[in-house]
C-alpha cells in the first residue's frame, strides 16, 4: 500500500506539471522546408518593399521558385488558380468600367455641386459621402478617376484650392471599399483564401455593420480635423485657364517646296522657331522617325501649330506657306488636357522623348508638375513617375487615343457633361441586378443558386449582348496586374499551407502570446497588417496574413472570424503614404501634395480606426 500511494503521488505531480511544460517548453519541429519557405516570403517582401519588380511579377517569380524547389505540387498550384477570386475581380473591373464609360457616375457626380454649395465643408461632405457610397459597390480607383476632375472644377468655381477636396475624396473611396464584399479586391482576395481553407465564406454585406461606422468616423474626422491639416495651394490665375489655344493647320508639301529632301529641324523649324510640328503623314500613315532624321518628300502632310498663341497667327502661317512651298488643307480642333500618370500606367519609368507622343498621337507635352513644382529643362528627357501631372495639347482625337492607350487619368475640368443614354441605363440596371442577385444568394442560397462570381460573369455577358460594352473593350477594362497579383499570392498562400509553414508561424506566435487576452491578439494583428499595407501591396498583405491568423486563432482557441476581419479592415486602411493605395497616387500630383501631408492627415486617422477596430470587431464578431 505505501508503494501504491507513492506511485499515485508521483503520477499526480507529473500530471500537474505536464500542461505547463508542454505549453512553455515544447520544441517546434524543425523542417528545412520551413526555412526555404520563409526565405522566399522574406525575399518577396523585400522585392515588394524596394520595388525591384512590379508586384504581380514579384508574386509570380516567387511562384516559379516555389515550384522549382518542390514546395508545392503542380496539381495544387493549378488548384489554387481555379479559385474564383481572380475571375470575380476581373468581372468587377468590367462592370465598374461600364458604369464609368457610359457616364453613370459622372452624371451623378456633376450634380453634387448643387448640394455642396460654395463652402469648403459642404463640398467636402458631399463628395466624401457620395464617393464612399459608390465605392462600396464599384472599384474605388475608377470612382476617384471619374470624380477627380469634377471635384477640381467645383473647387475652382467655389474659389477653393483643389487640395482641400482631393485627399478627402481618396480617403472616402478607400473607406467605402470596406462596406461590402465587392468594395475592394482585397476583400475578394481574402474570400479566395477562405474558400481554399474550407472556412465559412464572407457574405455581401457582412462588412457593412463595421464598414458604415468606419466610414462615418473617417468622414467626421476629415470634416472636423483633417481638412484643417490639409495644405492650401490657392488657385492658379484665371488668365492661365482662359488663354486660347493656337489653331492646328494641316499643310501638304508641294513638288516645288524647298523642304523636299531636307529635315524639318534644319529648315522649317530653324527659320520659324515659333512653330511646332505635331505630325508628319505620308500616304495617310503617321511617320515615327525623329524630326531631325526625317527627310521630307512631296505630298507629305504636316500638322503645324505655334508654340505659343499670338495675334498674328494666320499671317505667320501664310508666310510659312509662301516661303516653304506648302499648301493649306484644313484646320483641326486643338485641345488641351491635364492628366495624372496613374500607378498602373505604361508610361511609368519612361522618358517623355521615348514615349513618342508626337509620332504616335500628334500630341506635345508643355509642362510636367512633380511634387507640386513644375519641372524645368528639356522635358523630352524627363522620366515619368506615378503621380506626375502632365499638360498635353494636340488634336482632340489624338488626345483621346493617348488617354486610352497609356492609362492616364484626365483631370480636365471643362469637359462637357455626359448624357445618360441607353447604354448608361442598361449598365446601371445590370449592376443593380448584380447587387440584388448576390444579396439574395447570401439570404436564400437554396433558391438563388448563382453565387457572387456567377452573377458577376452573367452581368458582364449581359452588357456585351446588349451592346452596352463592345467585346473588344472587355480586356481593356481589366487591371490585369491586380488579377495576376491575386492569382500569384493565392499560390504563395497555398504553399504556406501545404508545407506547414503557416501552422509553424502561428504556433511560434501562439507561444509568445500564450495567456494574452483575445482583444490584445486582435490589436496586434490589426496593427501588423496596417503597417505592412503602407509598405507593400494590400492584396499581398491580405493573402499572406489570412492563412497565418486562421492557424493562430486555432492555436489560441479563438474564433478565426474576428482575426480575419482585422486583416481585411487593416489591409484597406492605407492613409499615411501616397503609394499605399492607387487612389492616393492619383490625387498626389493633382492636389500638389507632399509625403508630409499624408503623414499629417493619415496617421491620426489610422490610429483612430485601429482603436475603433480593436473595440468593435470583438463586439460584432465575438472572440
Amino acid at each position: 500500500m505505501p508503494i501504491d500511494k507513492i506511485e499515485i503521488t508521483c503520477l499526480h505531480r507529473v500530471c500537474q506539471q505536464l500542461p505547463r511544460q508542454s505549453l512553455a517548453r515544447t520544441p517546434l519541429p524543425i523542417d528545412p522546408q520551413h526555412f526555404v519557405a520563409l526565405a522566399i516570403i522574406g525575399l518577396l517582401f523585400v522585392a515588394l518593399l524596394k520595388e525591384w519588380l512590379e508586384p504581380d511579377i514579384a508574386a509570380w517569380t516567387a511562384v516559379i521558385v516555389i515550384l522549382a524547389f518542390g514546395l508545392l505540387p503542380m496539381s495544387k498550384a493549378l488548384a489554387a488558380l481555379a479559385n474564383p477570386a481572380p475571375v470575380t475581380v476581373a468581372s468587377m473591373f468590367i462592370l465598374g468600367t461600364a458604369l464609368e464609360r457610359t457616364g453613370v457616375v459622372a452624371v451623378i457626380g456633376h450634380s453634387l455641386g448643387r448640394f455642396g454649395g460654395k463652402s469648403e465643408l459642404g463640398l467636402l461632405l458631399v463628395f466624401c459621402i457620395f464617393a464612399c457610397g459608390v465605392s462600396a459597390f464599384l472599384n474605388n480607383t475608377a470612382v476617384v478617376a471619374v470624380l477627380m476632375p469634377v471635384a477640381v472644377g467645383l473647387a475652382k468655381q467655389a474659389r477653393i484650392s483643389p487640395s482641400k477636396l482631393l485627399l478627402p475624396l481618396s480617403y472616402a473611396a478607400i473607406l467605402g471599399g470596406t462596406c461590402t464584399l465587392i468594395g475592394t479586391s482585397t476583400n475578394l482576395a481574402v474570400q479566395g483564401v477562405l474558400r481554399d481553407k474550407g472556412e465559412p465564406l464572407l457574405s455581401m454585406f457582412e462588412f457593412s455593420k463595421l464598414g458604415v461606422i468606419y466610414a462615418a468616423i473617417g468622414i467626421t474626422y476629415l470634416a472636423l480635423v483633417g481638412r484643417k491639416l490639409l495644405p492650401d495651394h490657392g488657385l492658379e490665375p484665371e488668365t492661365e485657364t482662359e488663354t486660347p489655344l493656337p489653331a492646328l493647320t494641316q499643310f501638304v508639301v508641294t513638288p516645288q517646296s524647298p523642304l523636299i529632301g531636307q529635315t524639318l529641324v534644319g529648315t522649317l523649324l530653324k527659320r520659324f522657331p515659333g512653330l511646332d510640328v505635331l505630325e508628319v503623314r505620308r500616304r495617310g500613315v503617321p511617320l515615327q522617325e525623329r524630326l531631325d532624321a526625317l527627310g521630307i518628300r512631296a505630298g507629305d502632310r504636316l500638322l503645324l501649330t505655334e508654340s505659343e498663341v499670338g495675334s498674328g497667327y494666320q499671317d505667320a502661317l501664310k508666310s510659312v506657306a509662301a516661303a516653304m512651298g506648302l499648301e493649306s488643307l484644313e484646320s483641326r480642333e486643338h485641345s488641351a488636357v491635364e492628366a495624372i500618370v496613374g500607378s498602373d500606367s505604361s508610361l511609368i519609368d519612361t522618358e517623355i522623348g521615348a514615349a513618342r507622343f508626337r509620332q504616335r498621337f500628334a500630341v506635345r507635352v508643355s509642362k510636367v508638375i512633380r511634387d507640386g513644382e513644375p519641372l524645368s529643362g528639356d522635358l523630352s528627357q524627363v522620366t515619368l513617375c506615378a503621380g506626375d501631372q502632365i499638360h498635353l495639347s494636340g488634336p482632340t482625337e489624338g488626345l483621346q487615343r493617348l488617354m486610352a492607350e497609356t492609362e492616364l487619368v484626365n483631370v480636365q475640368t471643362d469637359a462637357p457633361l455626359p448624357r445618360l443614354n441607353r447604354a448608361g441605363w442598361i449598365a446601371a440596371s445590370t449592376f443593380g441586378v448584380f447587387v440584388l442577385g448576390s444579396s439574395f444568394h447570401d439570404l436564400w442560397p437554396e433558391i438563388f443558386k448563382l453565387p457572387t462570381e456567377g452573377m458577376a460573369i452573367a452581368c458582364v455577358l449581359a452588357l456585351v449582348m446588349t451592346r452596352s460594352l463592345e467585346h473588344k473593350e472587355l480586356y481593356q477594362c481589366v487591371n490585369w496586374s491586380i488579377v495576376f497579383l491575386i492569382s500569384g499570392m493565392l499560390i504563395v498562400g497555398a504553399m504556406l499551407e501545404h508545407t506547414g509553414t503557416a501552422a509553424m508561424m502561428a504556433e511560434t506566435m501562439a507561444q509568445g502570446l500564450q495567456g494574452a487576452p483575445g482583444w490584445m491578439v486582435l490589436c496586434i494583428t490589426y496593427f501588423a497588417a496596417m503597417v505592412l499595407t503602407e509598405l507593400i501591396s494590400n492584396n499581398a498583405v491580405a493573402a499572406m496574413m489570412t492563412p497565418v491568423v486562421i492557424h493562430l486563432s486555432h492555436q489560441l482557441h479563438l474564433s478565426p472570424r474576428p482575426m480575419i476581419m482585422a486583416v481585411i479592415f487593416a489591409a484597406s486602411a492605407s492613409f499615411s503614404t501616397p503609394v499605399g493605395y492607387q487612389t492616393n497616387t492619383f490625387i498626389y500630383g493633382a492636389g500638389g501634395y507632399r509625403f508630409a501631408d499624408f503623414f499629417r492627415v493619415g496617421i491620426p486617422l489610422n490610429l483612430t480606426l485601429w482603436i475603433v477596430a480593436t473595440i468593435l470587431i470583438p463586439y460584432f464578431w465575438p472572440l
